[in-house]
């Protein structure tokens, strides 16, 4: 193994240099409704995701 940057093929597209609003921009209602969960879910950030919850203050 390197210490090289790891690339990853997907067909998935690379959405990762778009924030919450440009998503919305899209308007494709599956990213829509992505995006308005995670904003609900960033209000109340002590709440747990996924059967995750964390122990740090």
């Amino acid at each position: 193994m390197g210490d090289g940057q790891i690339e990853i093929e997907s067909a998935l597209l690379d959405l990762s240099d778009l924030d919450l609003d440009a998503l919305d921009r899209l308007e494709n209602p599956a990213l829509r409704r992505a995006t308005e969960r995670l904003r609900q879910e960033a209000g109340s950030p002590d709440n747990s995701w996924a059967g995750f919850t964390s122990s740090a203050p």
